[in-house]
């Protein structure tokens, strides 16, 4: 008769810790679908905002542009002309900003050159195949400072060397305009869409 009580005690502990694996089955499961959930949300968004975003063309390469430089208009002891780039690529590519010069002498050696950037708005100009922009330069022809005034104020250049917005090359071009003054400083302004107006 005094056994009956162990064995009910025993049967209540069997079922007190039976009930306890049981919930912690239960906590795992739901954890595990709620982490799971987290990376697929993660990943979707993702992609959208990738499939959202387009690539522009790239900078224009040396490789497919051409340069010219215009016949010179005449001022006050000062030249102006400009310098027009086409694209002859075949995909349209882009310019943004000032060009750079070096003039050359006849052995290709460099002469005196200070390109001077102008304030002015800079755009970002696409050509495409075919398309063209241009810059405008501006030198002087009086000698200043301790430049001789009884001959050229500086060698007289060649060829020029013009580099396009970004590029890393340049292209070289015949300099048929005289000594550039001012120790070779040319002016110029960022580069604009279009063919130069008619001087």
């Amino acid at each position: 008769m005094r056994r009956r009580p162990v064995f009910v005690l025993a049967v209540a502990a069997v079922m007190t810790i039976a009930a306890a694996c049981d919930g912690g089955g239960d906590e795992e499961s739901t954890t595990t679908s709620t982490s799971s959930t987290r990376p697929s949300t993660t990943t979707s968004t993702t992609g959208a905002s990738t499939s959202t975003t387009a690539a522009g063309p790239p900078t224009c390469a040396t490789s497919q542009l051409a340069a010219v430089i215009s016949e010179p208009s005449a001022g006050a002891g000062q030249r102006t002309a400009t310098v027009t780039f086409t694209n002859n690529g075949s995909s349209p590519c882009t310019m943004f900003g000032y060009i750079g010069m070096q003039l050359l002498d006849a052995q290709g050696d460099d002469v005196p050159t200070n390109v001077v950037r102008t304030p002015g708005t800079r755009q970002l100009v696409t050509l495409e195949p075919g398309g063209q922009a241009y810059t405008t330069i501006q030198w002087g022809v009086v000698a200043t400072g301790n430049e001789p005034t009884d001959g050229p104020c500086e060698p007289e250049p060649a060829e020029v060397e013009i580099t396009s917005p970004n590029a890393t090359t340049s292209l070289v071009q015949p300099w048929n305009n005289g000594p550039v003054c001012a120790e070779g400083t040319i002016n110029t302004v960022p580069v604009m869409p279009g063919a130069p107006p008619q001087q």
